[in-house]
């Protein structure tokens, strides 16, 4: 693993050795609201498809949650997302009589 991570050691014959860091789990929750959330939870419970960000129908996406995705479209698609402060992710949906729904999305467990 040369030229990765490394840090200091308590040990005084060796200074600073690499480090092993674990890869974070995308499909999963940190925290209770999830606004880290990157995973590509694209459906609800219920089955429903979500809407994409950058598309206006059936629902119009106000500009105040658009202006908040940060980092290429492609990262967000129609999956859930928390840009705001919902209780979890959340998306439109493509049902025009549902404007939107939460996801079912598992916490992260460590491993």
């Amino acid at each position: 693993m040369a030229g990765g991570p490394w840090c200091f050691t308590t040990d005084p014959s060796m200074e600073w050795e690499y480090c092993e860091i674990p890869m974070c789990q995308y499909d999963c929750l940190y925290t209770k609201k999830g606004r880290e959330y990157i995973g590509r939870n694209s459906t609800t419970k219920s089955g429903r498809e979500f809407q994409r960000w950058d598309s206006v129908q059936p629902h119009k996406i106000p500009s105040v949650l658009t202006s908040r995705i940060s980092g290429p479209s492609s990262c967000h698609e129609n999956f859930c997302r928390n840009h705001g402060n919902a209780a979890r992710p959340w998306c439109y949906t493509t049902d025009p009589e549902v404007e939107m729904e939460f996801c079912d999305i598992d916490p992260c467990v460590e491993k």
